[in-house]
């Protein structure tokens, strides 16, 4: 079978398959606040919608057009031509490479029977009570307060298996940390939107192929991963093609992307950044990083949603990849660096976030959001003046005493306790019966989990705090060794590199390599691995890695090889060092890397 071509011109399609209807008796209740998100800085039981919360800036610029900008004007379609020009590319572009590094997908007839299944099976009947998310409504949808059974969507059983993987693994990737047991907003909005769009449903199908294939290595389940994708850029060219389509389909669009950039992420070929871009533009053009009241016209849940798994998508490449993300520059790097108020309701309400500011997707705070985007400019910053030594800016002393400050401050957050172990006095260790106190915001059971170490001891781990201060260390070895410039033999790059050891000693336990929460301190031990000088703290980063590579992401052996060739450089530099502190140059150029990031 050749590659399908997806361009904005179009698919020349068949017809295409009704939603998926999701019968009310399939439906479990989620008790969620139903008349908007919590009203910030007040008391805790007082609730108002995200309007009564917003605090609208008076001269922020979008980038749109004045027509776009009028309350009472409707969304220009034509605004998005670039971004739907350039999402077609990196579309086609990513079935290409698939289709070379698999070979041929199943053959045409097999083809054929799958597109067919889309356009005959039946994804909604007429009386669905389910509605989708619309702009300017408060009120939070039912498809996030009703736990979708996938027992009622219509997927032939030669199908069900990619779907179930999604549904018990897949959607845990993207969200390792839930709120609660049974409640995963981004399992919801995603079966939700795939039930009434089918390029949605395809792409879905096949991230679970794809899953499969890591587990069994079946040759089957890799074309199959495959031919849905195919088939899902051939529906969604379609949209593409049909101005009058783009406008009303731009929430689930948004969702395919974001799905396709975070697997494509996690695959042995990296074709992230395309897609991410296309996030971005649609993001940016649909629905502006802005509180100016003119632009609220497109705020919706599944809105803040996609801009929540969007950033903390972005924050990951700017921090691991070679070449960062996909922000290009400090206006589009000054309007991502927010917290507001307006759209952190939305989170809230739909508990992505918690209301000390915790943020689920993110697997930090909001504030250390906004301090690891400001980090990243920096990054930048120095980037362009290696590349451009005579035209970029230097970085200033007093952005770098500006950052300290701010991680220092992010240092003192903590949920249960900033060692991310559970004190056995503290309420929340299930060694005793304490009751929390007054205003506790309650925790998941599963932010709490026992770990077995080999000498017969055993810790309980607080996950909400082990990830947020494995950002903050992080940080602080950014700034020390890579904005600072510190040799890394230095005590201070080895102090930051053995606490942060230290806070993730636990992941020697085999129990703990099968938790999602690993997924989210990669980050961590790559920046730990960059800055280790001894075997000891190697060997650990190596197996942690290799563990990464079986179970999770195929990504984690290219970050292994890129972190053994910087360590060779390394020994290679200071073979027959007399313990002089030097200042160290570029280990390696990064542009000889592969444009991976630790999603």
């Amino acid at each position: 079978m050749s590659s399908t071509n997806v361009s904005p011109m179009g698919y020349n399609p068949a017809p295409y398959p009704l939603p998926v209807y999701v019968p009310p008796g399939h439906a479990q209740e989620i008790f969620l606040n139903r008349v908007g998100p919590p009203l910030l800085g007040v008391h805790e039981y007082i609730h108002a919608s995200p309007s009564t919360t917003a605090l609208p800036y008076t001269s922020e610029s979008s980038g749109l057009n004045d027509d776009s900008q009028s309350p009472a004007g409707s969304f220009p379609v034509q605004s998005l031509g670039a971004s739907v020009n350039n999402l077609a590319h990196s579309l086609n572009d990513l079935l290409e490479s698939k289709i070379d590094e698999i070979g041929v997908p199943n053959d045409e007839s097999e083809m054929k029977s799958m597109f067919r299944m889309f356009e005959r099976t039946e994804y909604q009947g007429p009386e669905s009570s389910t509605s989708l998310d619309s702009a300017n409504s408060w009120e939070i949808p039912d498809f996030l307060t009703k736990r979708i059974s996938i027992d009622s969507l219509q997927i032939p059983e030669e199908h069900r298996k990619y779907l179930e993987l999604f549904d018990h693994d897949y959607a845990r990737v993207i969200m390792p940390l839930q709120p609660l047991p049974h409640y995963n907003p981004a399992r919801e909005i995603l079966l939700t939107y795939a039930n009434k769009n089918n390029y949605l449903m395809a792409a879905i199908l096949s991230c679970g192929a794809l899953q499969s294939f890591r587990k069994t290595q079946d040759a089957q389940d890799e074309k199959d991963y495959c031919s849905y994708l195919s088939t899902c850029l051939q529906l969604l060219s379609t949209v593409l093609a049909d101005q009058n389509k783009i406008s009303a389909n731009v929430e689930p669009m948004l969702l395919t992307i974001l799905l396709l950039t975070s697997y494509t992420a996690m695959s042995l070929v990296q074709k992230w950044r395309p897609h991410l871009c296309g996030a971005k533009d649609l993001l940016s053009t649909y629905a502006p990083f802005s509180e100016d009241p003119r632009l609220r016209q497109r705020n919706s849940y599944v809105v803040a949603f996609c801009r929540n798994w969007y950033l903390s998508i972005e924050n990951i490449a700017g921090l691991t990849a070679p070449l960062g993300g996909v922000l290009k520059n400090d206006r589009e790097l000054d309007l991502a660096m927010y917290d507001l108020p307006y759209t952190r309701a939305y989170w809230e309400s739909m508990m992505c976030c918690r209301r000390d500011g915790f943020n689920y997707l993110y697997g930090y705070t909001n504030t250390l959001g906004v301090s690891l985007q400001k980090l990243i400019k920096s990054i930048k910053i120095v980037r362009s003046k290696k590349n451009s030594p005579s035209e970029s800016p230097s970085l200033s002393a007093f952005t770098i005493f500006e950052l300290t400050a701010d991680f220092h401050r992010e240092a003192q957050f903590e949920i249960i306790s900033k060692t991310g172990i559970v004190p056995r006095t503290h309420f929340m260790h299930p060694d005793n019966n304490l009751a929390p106190p007054l205003g506790f915001e309650p925790l998941s059971p599963e932010a709490i989990e026992k770990v077995d170490y080999p000498d017969g001891t055993y810790d309980y781990i607080s996950w909400y705090d082990v990830c947020h201060q494995s950002f903050v260390i992080t940080a602080f070895l950014i700034i020390t060794s890579d904005l600072g410039r510190i040799p890394k033999k230095h005590p201070i790059i080895q102090e930051l590199v053995q606490r942060a050891l230290h806070l993730l000693r636990f992941l020697d336990s085999e129990k703990m390599m099968r938790n999602y929460c690993i997924l989210i301190v990669q980050v961590a031990v790559f920046h730990v691995g960059l800055n280790c000088v001894y075997d000891r703290d190697r060997e650990f980063v190596t197996r942690y890695f290799t563990q990464m590579n079986k179970l999770h992401t195929a990504s984690a052996s290219i970050t292994l090889k890129r972190l053994r060739r910087n360590w060779e450089h390394y020994d290679k530099m200071h073979d027959g060092d007399t313990g002089a502190l030097a200042f160290e140059p570029d280990l390696a150029d990064d542009d000889d890397y592969e444009d991976v990031m630790n999603y």
